[in-house]
C-alpha cells in the first residue's frame, strides 16, 4: 500500500525475523527501481476500499508505457469465483507485458498444511518449522501475460485463482486476509 503513497515502515527493526528483513530489502529495491512511476505517474482508484472487499489502485506513466496496479484484499472469501481486472488509461496500441511483482510468502501462513508438501511431518509451532519459516523465502506465484492495451482495458485480465486450502501450485495465488499484489505493466520491447 505504501508504495502508492509515501513508502515507509513503522516498526521496530530489532524485532524483525530474518524473513521480514529479507522481504523488506526486496520491497525497498523494487520501489527504488520504480520510484519515478510511483512518484510522478497518474493515480486512479479503480475500486474504492470503502465499497469493495478487493480495492484496486493504478498508476500510469505520462507516456503510458508503464503502469502499476495495486490489488488489495480485505478478507478472503471461501470458494471465490474467477476475478477480472479491467485496467484504465493504457495506450490501446501498445503491447504490454504484465507481470506480478516479486513477492514472498512466509510458509508459516500454511500452518499444518505445510505437511502436504514437506517430506517429513512438521509441527506448525515447532522449532524446525519456526527456523525454516524465518529463513526460507518461498516465492509467490508469478503471473505473466502479453496483451495490447485495448485488451487489458476492455476484455480485462483474469488473475490466477486464489488458494482456498487445497490445490496449491505455482498457478495459485496465496493472497489471504489483508493480502496484496502489485501487477506491473510495461511496453514490450521487440
Amino acid at each position: 500500500v505504501a508504495a502508492f503513497g509515501l513508502l515507509g515502515y513503522e516498526l521496530d527493526l530489532t524485532k524483525l525475523s530474518n524473513f521480514d528483513k529479507k522481504t523488506i530489502k526486496e520491497q525497498v529495491e523494487f520501489y527504488k527501481a520504480h520510484r519515478k512511476l510511483f512518484q510522478f505517474g497518474e493515480f486512479y482508484r479503480l475500486k474504492s476500499p470503502f465499497k469493495y472487499n478487493q480495492p484496486l489502485w493504478m498508476i500510469v506513466s505520462a507516456d503510458k508505457k508503464e503502469a502499476a496496479l495495486g490489488y488489495y484484499q480485505i478478507l478472503q472469501k471461501p470458494n471465490g469465483g474467477f476475478e477480472q481486472i479491467n485496467f484504465v488509461e493504457l495506450d490501446e496500441n501498445i503491447m504490454y507485458e504484465l507481470k506480478t511483482r516479486k513477492q514472498f510468502v512466509n510458509i508459516r501462513a500454511f500452518g499444518d498444511l505445510v505437511n502436504h508438501i514437506s517430506p517429513v511431518k512438521l509441527n506448525a509451532d515447532g522449532i524446525v518449522h519456526t527456523v525454516v519459516s524465518n529463513n526460507y523465502m518461498h516465492e509467490a506465484e508469478v503471473e505473466y501475460v502479453e496483451a495490447y492495451g485495448d485488451e487489458l482495458m476492455y476484455a480485462g485480465f483474469r488473475p490466477n485463482h486464489q488458494f482456498m486450502g487445497t490445490g496449491y501450485s505455482e498457478q495459485t495465488r496465496l493472497v489471504g486476509d489483508y493480502g496484496s499484489r502489485i501487477y506491473m505493466l510495461k511496453e514490450k520491447q521487440e
